[in-house]
């Protein structure tokens, strides 16, 4: 059904994006403090950086004050939606907790302090999969593990016994594997006809990350079939579990690249001739659908797009932080970014 309060909330916000004037100006910034000040001063960002003086600012306590963002404008959108419409909205949430989660659990592994991590990530423990206060207290991997509150969650990982540098790998792309696996879930509860082209496109998004992860497997790691597959997600658009056998099966890259080539809708992916890197162009195509979404859509599948361009935008401005921080050319971030400039 139609949900004007919500659709009226995200047109709100959308008022709030970056131009791309606000970006060309960001881009000829010298230092991450002149990103600050001109945010602060010159965009809705301000209102998160008020009171927090220029001298105070890093790189690090910048970034993650704009990550936080997103945790924020989801909690302002659940106010507006029930139901299986609010459990699919609350994914973004579960997802920037695992991506939280996952970072303690690479501090852990390096014995590093995971109260000062913590500090500065978008957690809310209450409404979280994870326990994080727990997960800071813990001592050892076991304990830690502990701090895991979804089941499913919990079952992914408890074959691990220890975590190192040679399985840190496989218990993230786990974890990560259960995340999708509950959207997909989700994805069937929802009214898959006011929602058909999220849907679709969350869908295709899923054939993607298994081509590149095959793409990935082929070409830097000497994995067997069965060890590719055991990380594949499922539930694509047009890539069924039989056809992903196939692929993980190919003799080469050559062979594997010839097959993708079938896919009219994925070729892009592995355009030779592009000078972005296969990750930025696939966040530049899901970049483009969702805005399109934003423009043409309503409900969920307004509100769901609106939060994937924010964590865009965010993204972005990270890049450009870390640009600054290399002293990278100006005119080499553009390729960097998702967003076009």
């Amino acid at each position: 059904m139609p949900n004007p309060a919500l659709d009226a909330k995200v047109r709100a916000l959308q008022k709030d994006y970056l131009s791309v004037e606000d970006f060309k100006e960001l881009i000829e910034k010298e230092t991450v403090h002149e990103v600050f000040s001109f945010l602060k001063d010159n965009t809705h960002y301000g209102v998160y950086f008020s009171g927090v003086q220029e001298e105070d600012i890093n790189r690090t306590s910048l970034e993650n004050t704009l990550e936080k963002i997103i945790e924020t404008d989801t909690d302002k959108l659940l106010y507006f939606v029930l139901g299986a419409d609010r459990n699919f909205l609350r994914l973004v949430l579960q997802g920037i907790h695992l991506n939280s989660f996952v970072i303690l659990l690479r501090g852990l592994l390096k014995n590093r302090d995971l109260t000062q991590i913590v500090e500065n990530l978008p957690v809310e423990s209450m409404r979280s999969k994870f326990d994080f206060n727990q997960a800071v207290a813990a001592s050892d991997w076991k304990h830690f593990k502990d701090s895991i509150k979804d089941p499913a969650y919990k079952r992914a990982v408890d074959g691990y016994e220890e975590l190192t540098l040679s399985n840190l790998f496989e218990v993230e792309k786990t974890l990560q594997r259960v995340y999708y696996d509950q959207l997909v879930r989700y994805l069937k509860k929802i009214n898959s006809g006011e929602n058909a082209e999220l849907v679709r496109l969350i869908r295709k998004q899923i054939d993607i990350e298994n081509l590149i992860w095959i793409y990935r497997a082929k070409k830097f790691y000497d994995l067997r079939p069965e060890e590719i597959l055991s990380f594949i997600y499922l539930g694509g658009k047009f890539l069924s579990p039989d056809r992903l056998r196939d692929l993980a099966m190919t003799e080469s890259l050559e062979e594997f690249l010839d097959e993708v080539g079938q896919y009219q809708d994925y070729r892009f992916l592995f355009d030779t001739d592009s000078k972005l890197s296969i990750e930025r162009r696939y966040k530049r195509y899901m970049h483009e659908q969702f805005r399109r979404l934003l423009y043409f859509s309503g409900g969920l599948t307004l509100a769901y797009s609106y939060l994937e361009l924010l964590k865009d935008e965010i993204s972005d401005l990270i890049s450009i932080i870390e640009a600054k921080r290399y002293r990278l050319d100006s005119k080499e971030i553009d390729r960097f970014l998702i967003r076009q400039v």
